[in-house]
């Protein structure tokens, strides 16, 4: 991979900030990723070797929807961040808002959607690529014509390269702290699975399944994966059965594949407003 020292990058402006860099636009329409001294310092101490990721990225043949970097950037010889090409379209999380009433209503351009990003999953799993960060819809771009690119490279598990990334959508982390989601201190594709699950829901249904188990602060009880589905409508029995494997230590996770279309075909889809951009969505038997 080519290298380049961060002096010789020509940055028109400062796209974003996080905890864990900054994103630049670069004159040429690159990104540029720069990455906070703590964030390096902390993969130095952890021996996660970040620049070995990053100076090792190819692109993906068989999963192009995945943007890799292409140049690394150094300053004064230090390995800081990296440049990749720019996703089109627009991130999932603000992709809701773009959405007609017809649209935001339409479980059959949900189902459509999961297709596409299971197909990226089994794709990448394929290649050894996990995607812990997944559930986080800033790292999923969508264009006009509906196809999905996956940015934040450095947040993947590539091969045996380690991430400490995982995605605070899949709730409390110490539950993936066995061997069916993680062996020898990498994610196992087992987590993709539960994580293609959270995000059809999320994004269908305004739910997160992870709230399973966590203390309803209104009525001071459990929530149960009963009480959710109870909640949204839905009494399709396959799709209850996988929901309630994601979070058995003992039983092995599974795609919803077809199950989405199943929904679609049976269901219609009820949002009911409850406060500006707030709506509580439940499935309609048809």
């Amino acid at each position: 991979m080519e290298k380049i020292d961060y002096k010789n990058l020509e940055a028109t402006n400062l796209i974003c900030r996080s905890s864990k860099a900054y994103i630049y636009k670069l004159k040429n329409g690159d990104i540029l990723k720069i990455f906070h001294p703590f964030i390096l310092d902390l993969y130095k101490k952890s021996n996660l070797r970040l620049e070995e990721k990053i100076t090792s990225a190819k692109p993906f043949k068989n999963v192009p929807e995945i943007i890799v970097p292409k140049i690394s950037v150094y300053d004064d010889n230090q390995f800081i961040g990296y440049t990749c090409k720019e996703a089109t379209g627009i991130d999932y999380n603000s992709y809701d808002d773009t959405l007609s009433e017809n649209e935001f209503h339409n479980l059959n351009r949900y189902a459509k959607e999961y297709e596409k990003l299971e197909d990226i999953i089994k794709r990448g799993n394929k290649e050894k690529i996990v995607f812990p960060d997944f559930c986080t819809c800033d790292n999923i771009f969508i264009d006009k014509k509906g196809n999905f690119s996956l940015i934040d490279y450095d947040g993947l598990q590539i091969g045996d390269f380690i991430t400490p990334v995982l995605s605070s959508s899949l709730g409390n982390q110490e539950q993936y702290n066995c061997f069916k989601y993680q062996k020898n201190n990498l994610f196992t594709p087992e987590l993709d699975k539960k994580s293609l699950i959270t995000l059809y829901f999320l994004s269908a249904f305004n739910i997160d399944i992870n709230k399973a188990g966590t203390l309803n602060p209104i009525t001071r009880e459990i929530v149960t994966l009963d009480d959710i589905f109870e909640m949204i409508g839905l009494d399709d029995y396959d799709v209850q059965n996988k929901v309630w494997k994601l979070f058995q230590d003992n039983k092995q996770n599974e795609f919803l594949g077809e199950d989405v279309f199943r929904i679609a075909e049976n269901y219609d889809l009820l949002a009911i407003p409850i406060a500006k951009n707030a709506y509580i969505k439940r499935l309609i038997k048809k």
